[in-house]
């Protein structure tokens, strides 16, 4: 689950980088590799290192029950035991960011094929 939501937000992080509304590269195809799947697997380590546990313990009751067994979870191992898994649970979370992309970014070529998209 950790690949395909972080893969899923890992293109969109060059525009908190820039702090700008433009992309650069993140949103072309090529950078799944060169930039988005590097960069997913660093934020899943600082997500499962630095924020899970403190999010975990600040949940609602009914959540904190639910969640409590990831507390334990020791990441890197699970990283080591199933990376081929996360590696591919991240590139089908960048895939559909930027396939998502293509049907809601005016600019995109799914609206200026089917121009009813661009409508308000």
């Amino acid at each position: 689950m950790t690949g395909l939501v972080i893969g899923s937000i890992s293109p969109d992080f060059e525009k908190f980088f820039r702090m700008s509304h433009q992309d650069g590269f993140s949103h072309a195809w090529p950078a799944i590799f060169y930039f988005n799947l590097p960069l997913a697997i660093l934020l899943s380590f600082a997500f499962h290192q630095v924020v899970r546990d403190s999010l975990i313990n600040n949940l609602p009751l009914f959540l904190i029950k639910r969640l409590l067994p990831f507390k334990n979870l020791n990441w890197l191992n699970h990283f080591k035991k199933h990376y081929i898994i996360i590696i591919f649970s991240i590139l089908v979370g960048v895939t559909s960011h930027l396939t998502w992309d293509t049907f809601t970014h005016p600019s995109d070529w799914f609206p200026l094929l089917l121009p009813y998209l661009n409508q308000k």
